[in-house]
């Protein structure tokens, strides 16, 4: 893909109701036929409606007035960021789902700061995939505005409770960051729950069978300040 073909276009006009079992519509947008395909049938029989197109196609169809419901994204290499904020920047409220065939932990980390909405690396699990992008669809304009509260318990009578979207956001980004192999500094003001954000990333990657290099780390300088590492 080149520049040219990504960098002038306006964002999405809004689409009339989409028909279909759900009325929903995932673009399945990258250049791996096999992979996407799979997806495309996975997506499918659970009863989406599914567009399978090129990144350059894709484009072609959001300038036309095409926007889908989600977006999972298959990126590559160098052009990974620049097609992800070509994307972002054209469908600024979209859910972005991306994938990648190589483990980059730095990408990752990139993806979500340029506007990535959850990011997965091959091998994954494509239970995860599917219920990240069933929850997206589930939160769209005319569907449900904010879930039911969800409570994960976690150490010494602990738990992480979220319902709102921005919470469900954090929740989200907290997961991204529990798939990778990077130490994570949570900093904030005192009460404003780093030690539960902490704790649930450490459960999510020690259910994710991630490397135990990482230990969970509490270390608290005076009651104002403290830092919580994962």
């Amino acid at each position: 893909m080149t520049t040219n073909s990504v960098s002038r276009l306006p964002a999405a006009k809004s689409k009339a109701p989409s028909s279909g079992p759900l009325g929903r519509h995932v673009l399945l947008a990258g250049s791996e036929s096999a992979v996407l395909s799979y997806l495309r049938d996975v997506f499918q029989r659970d009863g989406l409606q599914v567009m399978l197109l090129t990144p350059e196609q894709a484009f072609a169809r959001i300038q036309k007035g095409f926007s889908p419901d989600v977006v999972v994204l298959q990126v590559f290499g160098s052009q990974a960021l620049q097609t992800l904020t070509a994307f972002r920047e054209a469908l600024p409220s979209v859910p972005i789902v991306v994938f990648s065939c190589f483990h980059d932990s730095q990408l990752v980390v990139k993806a979500m700061k340029t506007g990535a909405s959850d990011y997965f690396q091959l091998p994954f699990n494509i239970d995860g995939l599917k219920a990240s992008v069933q929850r997206f669809v589930t939160l769209i304009e005319g569907g449900v505005e904010q879930e039911a509260p969800n409570e994960t318990l976690l150490l010494n009578d602990a738990s992480f409770v979220c319902a709102s979207p921005r919470m469900n956001e954090i929740r989200g980004q907290c997961a991204i960051l529990a798939r990778v192999d990077l130490p994570v500094l949570i900093m904030g003001e005192s009460g404003t729950g780093k030690e539960i954000i902490a704790q649930y990333i450490a459960g999510i990657a020690g259910r994710n069978l991630l490397p135990t290099r990482w230990p969970f780390v509490h270390q608290g300088r005076c009651a104002r300040h403290r830092r919580y590492q994962h």
